[in-house]
């Protein structure tokens, strides 16, 4: 399958140098997403965060997206919902995962193989 399969982006008002994208960005891991996403993103070199450890389980997309925004963060996330505040937003940037059912380790390795590229076209 194509990288398009796998992923849809929106990069706003956010801005990476070169260092920052060879080296590590910095992702927010929505609800809808395991914990277990954290060590793979760390794996590959990039820091990454889970609302569910941030306290942020029931706050609304809203919020989430303010905070990673706030925070310089690239929001990773199955929520359709999070498209719209990308289209509308000046701040922030997303990664959604289009994968519909797969298990953890069908995730962890599409993430693996995909998400240098899907990057960077944000």
């Amino acid at each position: 399958m194509s990288l398009r399969h796998y992923w849809s982006y929106r990069g706003a008002e956010i801005s990476f140098t070169n260092t920052q994208r060879e080296n590590s960005l910095k992702f927010l891991v929505d609800r809808n997403l395991p914990t277990g996403l954290l060590p793979v993103l760390g794996s590959i070199g990039h820091h990454a965060r889970h609302v569910k450890r941030m306290g942020l389980t029931q706050a609304s997309d809203e919020t989430i997206w303010a905070v990673g925004a706030t925070q310089e963060t690239i929001i990773v996330s199955k929520d359709a919902d999070f498209l719209a505040l990308a289209k509308s937003s000046s701040a922030g940037a997303l990664l959604r995962q289009m994968v519909s059912t797969c298990s953890n380790q069908v995730l962890y390795a599409i993430v693996r193989q995909h998400l240098d590229a899907a990057v960077l076209r944000l």
